[in-house]
């Protein structure tokens, strides 16, 4: 790898303060959540290790900074300035990485410039606005535990000092029970009953390390942007309601080129009105 490429890589290492959960997707396991495992070709007959993938911390993260503009813009559902269409879909571009509606059309690299030089989040996180791709300029990596196997295959960093486990090790099965108020309410009536659920999650203690790796030379506000939502992240993964995946984070990412673009009015202002000439051409 480029001494360039070294220099736009960005590690990431996370504790977890609570169990993390990350579903996986396969055959009908009942009331039993398993969690995502991936296989590694340095230990084969193993079920896996297993990770966060980097598409769940990129979701993470592209969703705290584009709520956090929208709020600090004045933005939100019924917003005069947003009709309930043009909001969804510039909520669903923006926060949640859009779709094309048609084949692509073609752009103005002028006015695509424009577009990322206003709002840095998206030019950073990219999404699909409905007619065209917006090309994110950041690769967020995948979460492996630093275990036996992601050390022997390179993947982790052992800590000084700490035990070594095995990834299996790293894993528990927790129980859950939804339990109901009997005296207010008839489960034969409201079809609302105890939900006991088994999920398996990382336990609390475990390090999880992975890396953003910048796509081009980033201006400072746009590295800001990753160093901001690092910064405000405090939870991934599923059942976050119920305080599953709270992590703290370390990070390398400065935050300060955003934080002074967001501390200007005068910039907030402008990108306010991007944004609804954004969704005007949504709608």
């Amino acid at each position: 790898m480029s001494a360039r490429m070294n220099a736009s890589r960005y590690p990431i290492t996370m504790t977890l303060e609570a169990p993390l959960h990350h579903g996986a997707f396969g055959g009908d396991t009942g009331n039993a959540v398993l969690f995502r495992r991936v296989p590694l070709a340095a230990s084969p007959a193993s079920p896996g290790v297993p990770a966060v993938s980097g598409n769940a911390l990129r979701g993470a993260l592209r969703r705290i900074v584009m709520r956090d503009l929208f709020t600090r813009c004045g933005l939100h559902v019924g917003a005069a300035e947003v009709p309930p269409i043009a909001w969804d879909r510039l909520y669903g571009a923006l926060a949640n990485g859009g779709h094309l509606t048609q084949a692509e059309t073609k752009t103005d690299p002028v006015t695509q410039r424009a577009l990322r030089h206003a709002i840095p989040a998206l030019s950073v996180f990219g999404a699909a606005l409905y007619s065209y791709m917006m090309p994110g300029r950041v690769s967020v990596g995948w979460l492996w535990p630093v275990c036996t196997e992601t050390v022997a295959a390179g993947l982790c960093t052992a800590q000084p000092g700490a035990p070594l486990h095995d990834a299996e090790e790293l894993v528990a099965e927790i129980s859950q029970v939804r339990h109901i108020d009997r005296d207010q309410q008839n489960p034969a009536l409201s079809g609302v009953t105890p939900m006991p659920v088994t999920i398996e999650a990382l336990v609390p203690g475990v390090v999880l390390q992975g890396s953003l790796i910048a796509l081009k030379s980033l201006p400072p506000v746009e590295v800001g942007v990753l160093g901001y939502a690092l910064n405000e992240l405090v939870s991934l993964g599923g059942k976050s309601g119920s305080g599953f995946g709270r992590v703290q984070v370390q990070h390398e990412c400065p935050s300060e080129g955003y934080d002074a673009w967001l501390s200007d009015a005068t910039i907030v202002k402008s990108a306010r009105e991007t944004l609804i000439a954004l969704a005007a051409s949504m709608a």
